[in-house]
């Protein structure tokens, strides 16, 4: 399932934080001075910023992946190409 993977929570947290407030950052330019909209874009922006840091949290609090720890190092790579080099070469 897509939603057991922690980079989708991580992206859709930042994705749904920007659609909800790009057009409050537009509008919010020509609406300084306006003590209504300053209310209403304190609370749709504080909505959207504890939304994101909530599903930020539930990206972090997942379990990692084991098969991503189980890749192999260069460094062991190397140790076993070195390790087949002797043998051969103790072999000739």
């Amino acid at each position: 399932m897509i939603y057991s993977s922690i980079n989708f929570w991580i992206i859709i947290s930042f994705l749904i934080y920007l659609a909800g407030t790009f057009f409050l950052n537009i509008y919010a330019d020509s609406m300084i001075n306006d003590h209504a909209f300053i209310k209403q874009y304190i609370l749709i922006n504080s909505s959207f910023n504890i939304l994101k840091n909530i599903l930020l949290s539930v990206a972090m609090l997942m379990k990692p992946d084991k098969k991503i720890n189980q890749t192999i190092f260069p460094e062991d790579r190397l140790k076993a190409d070195w390790n087949s080099n002797q043998s051969l070469q103790n072999l000739n």
